[in-house]
């Protein structure tokens, strides 16, 4: 088998042993097919560097989605506790106001009676001065 150099400097990728193995030869038998078999790996070769790059693209979206999800797992447990918290805060507020709406109905009844009998006294009390106050002027 010979090898022609210059047919490979303008066919060929530049390496002798590569070119070789391709089978570039010096009588150029089966140029056509080198050619195509040339195209084909060279083609492959795109495809499996575009899948390596796709996959390391993959590992780097994966890689970002795991470093977002552990840097918001944080403010997550902050918004459960918090969450938490507030349930126990509104279950609190609703007895405070339970106990503030009893304790102003009793208030109420309180005022309702004191003014009653402030009601009463002073109507007897009225009576008392007018019967006091007829009773001098007929006497």
């Amino acid at each position: 088998m010979s090898y022609n150099y210059a047919y490979n400097v303008q066919y060929g990728n530049g390496n002798p042993n590569l070119d070789m193995q391709f089978g570039y030869q010096a009588d150029m038998s089966g140029f056509g097919q080198i050619d195509a078999e040339a195209q084909i790996i060279n083609e492959r070769n795109a495809e499996i560097q575009k899948i390596a790059k796709d996959a390391q693209d993959l590992q780097q979206i994966y890689q970002d989605t795991r470093d977002l999800v552990n840097s918001d797992r944080a403010k997550l447990e902050d918004i459960s506790v918090t969450t938490g918290s507030s349930n126990t805060n509104v279950e609190q507020a609703k007895n405070d106001l339970a106990e503030a709406d009893a304790s102003k109905r009793k208030l109420r009844k309180k005022c309702f009676i004191i003014w009653g009998i402030i009601g009463l006294i002073l109507i007897i009390a009225i009576i008392i001065i007018l019967t006091i106050f007829f009773e001098f002027i007929f006497n």
